[in-house]
């Protein structure tokens, strides 16, 4: 008699043992990737639970992850170029030659290298060189090709990654060393003044046009018969830049 309950207990225990292990809630998960927009990638999780009533309940979480990390708080940055110049001015050379006009133009390259505040303000050192051709208006008496660097310090904003970019150039030396021409050797020192600039970027691509007012303060007569050796000469010049540059942070 005692076997027999024995037994009967037994199997009514794995009885509802095993009851219980099929009303036990059942989860299944699965993931899948959307496609990807340009900026983000989107990753959607569904997670479904059946209860012991047979009802199923499902949950759907969305996690977007950045494919670009923002501009950070700061960093370095190098930005070369290439650019195109057009200037005009008043080339001020003693008797006989008086006052004449002249225009500047040629290509050349510049480089920046500074650090960026959020990507949103800069400060860099600057420095420019170009290959230029002057004469004066009529291109009778003077005509030479020369080249010509300038240097100083540039301070800007710009909206990140992409957008417009204003700045301004103050230019602390330069010079510009055209070849003779009739007779005329001229060597053009101590370049001062500034730049001014607008332009727009797209990430590592940048595109702009700067206005420049400077004068070169010392003028070299090399050679131009009696007034060889001159001193007190200079060359005021405005006009404009055209650039392509590329903004590389490091």
């Amino acid at each position: 008699m005692k076997l027999s309950k024995l037994a009967i207990g037994l199997c009514l225990s794995f009885f509802v043992s095993h009851s219980m292990a099929q009303v036990e809630d059942t989860t299944t998960t699965s993931t899948s990737t959307s496609a990807p927009t340009d900026d983000v990638d989107k990753r959607t999780t569904t997670t479904s639970t059946e209860t012991p009533e047979g009802v199923t309940t499902t949950q759907t979480t969305d996690d977007y992850d950045r494919k670009e990390e923002g501009p950070g708080l700061g960093g370095f940055f190098i930005e070369p170029g290439i650019r195109y110049d057009n200037l005009s001015g008043e080339l001020d050379l003693p008797a006989p030659f008086g006052v004449s006009d002249v225009e500047a133009e040629g290509v050349g390259a510049n480089l920046r290298v500074g650090f960026h505040l959020l990507d949103v303000m800069f400060l860099a050192a600057e420095g420019n060189y170009s290959q230029m051709h002057i004469k004066n208006d009529g291109g009778d008496r003077y005509s030479a090709d020369g080249s010509a660097h300038s240097y100083g310090p540039t301070l800007g904003f710009q909206t990140p990654w992409a957008g417009i970019r204003v700045w301004g150039t103050y230019i602390v030396n330069g010079e510009f060393d055209p070849t003779s021409h009739n007779g005329i050797n001229l060597k053009f020192k101590d370049l001062n003044g500034y730049k001014v600039g607008l332009g727009a970027r797209f990430k590592s691509f940048g595109a702009s046009v700067e206005y420049q007012d400077a004068t070169y303060n010392d003028v070299d007569v090399q050679d131009a018969g009696l007034v060889a050796g001159a001193d007190d000469l200079d060359l005021k010049h405005t006009g404009w830049i055209g650039q392509i540059s590329f903004p590389i942070s490091l």
